[in-house]
């Protein structure tokens, strides 16, 4: 039901915005906004499938869930800002903001539980040397980007 609520809403609203936002400003500049917003959009999108190709090629060497996480915010912003309409474009706005990705990533995180299991046969035996590291590894800090290859580990 709620779902269903949102696409009906979600028009109503952007229909309302036009009326509103185009009154003050003008059809054309209204016009101009959203298929500059769409452009904007596009080029997220395309930029965001071109960092992904990189950083895999490179050895994905920063924390996969952030990645994955910051990724998906940016498609999601990239599809919103695609979309036409004043309220997706400044939800899609939004979504391209680090401090309110950062705080989204802690909501969804404090609200996850991951499980995960390993099965292995008597005979798998592998040797190796190991080394224990211990210290903050927060992906989520503020003064870390996580794309960045130089920051320390």
């Amino acid at each position: 039901m709620p779902v269903l609520l949102l696409f009906v809403a979600l028009p109503l609203i952007e229909i309302a915005l036009f009326i509103a936002i185009g009154s003050e400003i003008g059809v054309f500049t209204t016009l101009l906004l959203i298929v500059l917003g769409a452009a904007v959009g596009v080029t997220i999108l395309r930029g965001q499938h071109a960092r992904a190709l990189g950083l895999m090629q490179g050895g994905l060497r920063i924390e996969p869930g952030a990645f994955l996480a910051q990724g998906a915010f940016r498609v999601l912003a990239g599809l919103f800002l695609i979309l036409p309409g004043f309220l997706t474009d400044s939800l899609g706005l939004l979504l391209l903001v680090p401090p309110l990705q950062r705080a989204l990533m802690r909501a969804v995180a404090a609200r996850t539980t991951v499980h995960s299991s390993h099965h292995a046969r008597r005979d798998d035996i592998i040797e190796g040397d190991f080394e224990v590291r211990d210290g903050p590894r927060d992906p989520l800090d503020p003064d870390r980007r996580i794309d960045d290859p130089h920051r320390p580990r």
